[in-house]
């Protein structure tokens, strides 16, 4: 299974989460979307270190702290986690992610927005949506 950030853990899983609580009345696919996270998380935890940084990759050097949102996702939609981890896991993954990311002291600019880069400031970052010059 080939996983990333934008397509899978912040993008797809968390909306299908969403979804389930938008639209509980279509329950067959509710149903499979919240299997589909159960199974997902599995691999998804060893994205993350004992720290709580993910790995560094692709979209991650600007969507910095969506890349958690699943295990968040997963307490909003009431998704029991799969049987090989509880609840205190899903938690830790949370707030060790955001506590590593507190502890980065390059990624706000003077004036409070974020960088464009992972833990610093990386202009060879930026795509059209996301750099000064984009459209």
């Amino acid at each position: 299974m080939q996983l990333d950030y934008y397509s899978s853990s912040f993008a797809i899983q968390t909306s299908q989460l969403i979804y389930t609580v938008l639209a509980p009345e279509d329950t067959e696919r509710c149903r499979r979307y919240k299997e589909r996270a159960q199974s997902f998380v599995l691999d998804f935890m060893h994205y993350f270190d004992e720290d709580g940084a993910g790995i560094t990759f692709g979209r991650s050097m600007i969507y910095r702290f969506a890349i958690i949102a699943t295990f968040s996702a997963m307490a909003f939609a009431n998704v029991e986690p799969p049987k090989e981890i509880e609840w205190g896991h899903v938690k830790g993954f949370v707030l060790r992610h955001l506590r590593w990311w507190s502890h980065q002291p390059n990624i706000f600019k003077g004036d409070g927005t974020l960088t464009v880069g992972y833990a610093g400031d990386n202009m060879n970052m930026t795509e059209n949506y996301n750099s000064p010059g984009g459209s």
